[in-house]
This record gives C-alpha cells, structure tokens and sequence, in this order.
C-alpha cells in the first residue's frame, strides 16, 4: 500500500480556488465556526462566573479599605484648595498698558543719564 503525496499538495493548492467558487457557503461555514467559538468564550465568562456562590461574592463586594479611602479624600481636599485658591488670586490684564514698563523705561532713561554726567565728570 503506496501512499501518494502529491494529492494532498495538489488539494492544498486547490483549496482557495474551491473556496472562492463556493463563497456562499465558505462564509456560512465561517460564521458558524464563529458563533461556536464565542459560545465556548462566552460560557466560560459569563455561565460559569454565575456558578460562584453568593458568599463569595458578598466577601468580595463587603471588602472596604480606609486607607485607600482616606488618601483619596485627602486628594480631593488638596484639588479643592487649589481651586478656591485660583478664584481669589489676582492676576494682570494682558490686554491693558502696563504703567509700570513706561516708569520703569524713565527711570532707566535718568539712570542712563546720571551715569553719563558722572562720567563725564571725571
């Protein structure tokens, strides 16, 4: 008994030309497939999670950390400073002249000068 493996090289390469000629049922085949892969997928998570007994679940749910509790309260405490601290804060108008760049380029205008007349001096 000989057996031949040429036939199933040859049935390989076949293979997507049978497919593509019966599209129609490759797509059902598929989508069957499908539906069984995420019957097994949801089975595993949601049929089999229903199966924890409600003990479980009420040690699970009922577990309170103060800790954790108390550390974000404290960061709530912190972001609501800093919020009330941004309403009373004053801040310049960046829309308006500043006054005090116009005194300030005067006084550097009498400094300028001051030091050019004690220079000249010596």
């Amino acid at each position: 008994m000989k057996i031949n493996i040429k036939k199933p090289k040859n049935f390989l390469k076949s293979l997507p030309k049978i497919l593509a000629k019966h599209s129609f049922l490759t797509f059902l085949g598929l989508l069957f497939v499908t539906f069984i892969f995420t019957g097994i997928i949801f089975y595993q998570n949601i049929i089999s999670a229903e199966k924890i007994t409600e003990d479980e679940t009420l040690k699970i749910s009922t577990r309170f950390e103060e800790k954790t509790y108390q550390k974000v309260l404290e960061q709530w405490q912190k972001r609501k400073e800093k919020f009330e601290k941004v309403d009373s804060e004053q801040y310049l108008d960046p829309f308006q002249e500043k006054r005090e760049a116009s005194s300030f380029s005067t006084s550097s205008q009498q400094s300028t000068s001051t030091q050019e007349s004690t220079s000249s001096q010596k």
